[in-house]
């Protein structure tokens, strides 16, 4: 008998990772990430190139995060 389940009478059960992510997964983690930035979260009903250009300072933002 293993030691977890002489003293806490459970089973442990190891289950490895899947290699790669599903893409869904990767998608709505990089949302999440944009979302973080506080222009975005509200919808102000502005223009679509300015909408355009805060998601894309908001993705720079995040990768700068991520690197630093």
């Amino acid at each position: 008998m293993s030691w977890e389940k002489e003293t806490t009478h459970l089973t442990l059960e190891i289950i490895k990772r899947p290699r790669a992510l599903p893409r869904r997964s990767v998608v709505e983690r990089s949302f999440a990430w944009l979302v973080k930035d506080r222009r975005l979260v509200r919808d102000f009903k502005q223009r679509t190139d300015m909408a355009e250009t805060l998601i894309r300072f908001a993705a720079i933002g995040a990768i700068l995060r991520r690197i630093a």
